[in-house]
């Protein structure tokens, strides 16, 4: 749902100068797995050494916003390595998005108005 909005917000946005873009950062370690129960937060303990740290994660965050390379690119997603990545087709169902759009304004009571 992630990707699909970023779709819809970024045909919304189209025209604007306004740039939105999808990044995935990976699997990181960060204090939120302090909320799971035990057995998951001894799972992490096993795999924190594969993971990334939190800057690490942070890296494809920072480079999508600052890089002159993906200057004026939008409505795509980035992997956790800073590049371009295709996603699933689902993912990529301009109807979709617009219907998922529509049905957040709908529960949420927030709509700009029409759009094309």
């Amino acid at each position: 749902m992630n990707l699909l909005f970023t779709a819809e917000l970024a045909r919304r946005l189209h025209g604007t100068g306004v740039t939105v873009n999808a990044l995935s950062p990976g699997v990181v370690s960060t204090s939120i797995m302090r909320h799971f129960s035990w057995a998951v937060q001894a799972l992490f303990v096993l795999i924190r050494p594969f993971i990334k740290s939190a800057e690490q994660g942070a890296i494809s965050t920072i480079y999508c916003a600052v890089a002159e390379e993906v200057s004026g690119i939008t409505g795509k997603y980035f992997d956790s390595g800073c590049g371009l990545a295709l996603p699933s087709p689902a993912a990529r169902d301009a109807g979709l998005a617009r219907k998922l759009w529509e049905e957040s304004e709908r529960l949420t009571g927030l709509t700009d108005g029409p759009r094309p």
